[in-house]
């Protein structure tokens, strides 16, 4: 190899290495920058967490709970008594106040009263009207109002005190001496349904239209086949049953004095627009037909006045009523 050649391999060289060099500074350099910027984004976030939990603390060391107003009851059928007081919340930002801050001097956390609510529940009294605030006080404001639900344990207790871990100013009192609530306006409303009159049983009987005796029916809607002679009536019965009872018609006589008595059909006649009424079980109110058959051979009958009399499955209710037909 000739001194040429050797002086071009060493400056081809002499660049690979320079373009290394110059490559790995550019990276240093663009690393260095990507830490920074980690870094100050994590003392922003970091800084932003601590502000906003130092506004948060602030809103609570500030907050105050006043009572605008409250009711002590003491009931006879409990074991223990009870507050509700209308309470006032303010703080310097949006109000999130969770009842687990709170504890009276009987040790109970307002945000654990379930048990004396439903030891009220049981004994037939409901705080449902009264609103009472759950475990946490919320409100897109700066100042809300909250009913709370205090329960205390000695019946015999003049005062009560509910302390508060965020701040003396959201501690609260009660006199317990002037309890003058018996509890009558938390009982639980039972509705009783309005005394409805007691109906007696009522019949009537419509005038009896003749039915043409070819469209009269018998078990699974056959023909009732019937002599020429024959002319078919049917009487409209309606009936209302007494309150709390049932009836039923189970077989009936029509009595045409001189034209002499004649047993209604079974309760299988039918026609296709008319049923029978005969042994239909009616609880409250019904109507239906019961029918009757003549033989008039000259056709000469043109009506007929008499009664009809009702056989009913309740014999103090068979009944005989006036009827008529033609």
């Amino acid at each position: 190899m000739n001194d040429t050649k050797k002086r071009n391999m060493k400056i081809v060289l002499i660049a690979v290495l320079a373009s290394a060099v110059a490559v790995g500074c550019i990276a240093l350099i663009m690393l260095n920058q990507n830490k920074n910027k980690n870094t100050d984004a994590s003392s922003t976030s970091s800084a932003s967490s601590s502000a906003s939990a130092s506004s948060s603390a602030d809103a609570e060391a500030e907050m105050t709970v006043k009572c605008n107003s409250y009711s002590v009851y003491t009931l006879n059928d409990t074991d223990f008594g009870f507050v509700i007081a209308k309470a006032h919340i303010k703080a310097k930002s949006t109000v999130n106040l969770n009842l687990d801050h709170f504890t009276t001097e009987d040790g109970i956390k307002l945000s654990a009263v379930s048990q004396y609510a439903d030891a009220l529940n049981e004994k037939g009294y409901s705080l449902k009207s009264l609103s009472i605030a759950d475990a946490i006080i919320t409100s897109s404001d700066t100042e809300t109002d909250a009913n709370l639900f205090i329960p205390y344990k000695n019946k015999d207790a003049e005062t009560l005190k509910v302390t508060c871990d965020l701040n003396a100013d959201c501690d609260l009192s009660f006199n317990l001496s002037s309890s003058d609530h018996i509890g009558e306006a938390l009982k639980k409303k039972t509705e009783t349904a309005a005394p409805t009159e007691q109906s007696a049983l009522n019949i009537t009987i419509d005038h009896a239209s003749e039915i043409d005796a070819e469209k009269v029916l018998t078990d699974n809607d056959e023909a009732y086949f019937l002599p020429s002679t024959a002319r078919v009536y049917g009487f409209h019965v309606h009936v209302t049953a007494p309150s709390g009872q049932s009836v039923q018609i189970v077989s009936a006589s029509f009595d045409g004095g001189e034209n002499g008595i004649i047993q209604a059909e079974k309760a299988s006649v039918h026609t296709s627009v008319q049923a029978s009424i005969i042994n239909q079980s009616i609880s409250a109110s019904g109507d239906g037909y019961i029918f009757i058959i003549l033989l008039d051979p000259g056709h000469t009958i043109s009506a007929i006045s008499g009664t009809m009399n009702l056989q009913m499955s309740d014999e103090s209710q068979n009944a005989s009523l006036a009827a008529s037909l033609g």
